[in-house]
């Protein structure tokens, strides 16, 4: 919910910066990225490791221990390899779309200067992305589990259950 909410946010203020200057979008983006690079310096710390000196000279060798239990703990375990390859072609796809529909949607419509019309159905996808976020919530309106209700999944998920059952030999919901 909050990157659809942030991509909203974004294309808007984005647009409307952009119709000023087109550099405005670029300096605010750089603007937040470094507060939030500040930010993650100064507040997010990691607990539960022993902080020790890293000279040049033993970096390769702490990057070799690093990419020795990534593929120990990950590659390794076949389930965890599959989200590896999962993962990467899902965000493959998921760059090149966002990236390269914009030019195609202005050619569909047959208006090449119509710029405001990427920004309204970028708009709609993280509308869409928030939607989605929220229906695949247990929680995220309220009603759909109260504690002591015997099922706490969002009813897309209790849909799809019910429609699967006959298929696995269970009685319809």
């Amino acid at each position: 919910m909050v990157s659809g909410a942030a991509m909203l946010l974004g294309t808007l203020g984005g647009g409307a910066l952009g119709s000023i200057d087109l550099a405005l979008p670029f300096v605010a983006r750089s603007v937040l990225l470094a507060l939030a690079f500040a930010m993650a310096w100064l507040v997010m710390h990691d607990t539960g490791l022993e902080r020790r000196r890293l000279h040049l000279r033993t970096l390769p060798a702490e990057l070799g221990l690093v990419a020795l239990a990534g593929i120990r703990h990950g590659w390794s375990v076949r389930p965890v390899r599959w989200l590896y390859y999962l993962g990467f072609v899902q965000y493959a796809f998921l760059a090149w779309g966002f990236y390269a529909w914009q030019p195609y949607l202005l050619e569909l419509i047959d208006r090449g200067d119509a710029i405001w019309v990427a920004g309204v159905v970028a708009a709609g996808l993280s509308l869409a992305t928030i939607a989605g976020s929220i229906g695949a919530t247990r929680s995220g309106w309220r009603g759909w589990w109260r504690p002591g209700s015997r099922s706490r999944r969002s009813p897309a998920t209790r849909w799809w259950s019910c429609w699967r059952a006959p298929a696995r030999g269970a009685p319809r919901c």
